[in-house]
């Protein structure tokens, strides 16, 4: 992103509105989708397991990707012409 010319501080804007959401994915997915390995973590009937983590960093990091990409696309790219090429896509005009 630095290569693209992205200034650091809309970086640091980004990972401030990212890090709270990576955290949760990263704290939940464990005990809505536990694994079939012992029990690491255990908080009343829910449990969290080694599997369960490794699937919150898979998530974690796949969500980070997609931000900072959709980032690259957003933050190097004139709306005006971001626009005429959606529209050029097939994509209509909002409100039209």
């Amino acid at each position: 992103m630095l290569s693209a010319q992205v200034p650091p501080e809309r970086l640091r804007w980004l990972w401030a509105r990212l890090l709270p959401l990576l955290a949760m994915i990263l704290v939940l997915q464990p005990f809505f989708a536990p694994g079939p390995g012992p029990d690491l973590f255990r908080l009343g009937p829910a449990a969290a397991d080694g599997a369960g983590l490794l699937d919150g960093l898979s998530f974690a990091l796949r969500a980070a990707t997609l931000a900072f990409v959709a980032a690259v696309l957003l933050l190097t790219t004139d709306p005006n012409r971001l626009v005429q090429g959606l529209v050029k896509l097939g994509l209509p005009t909002p409100g039209g």
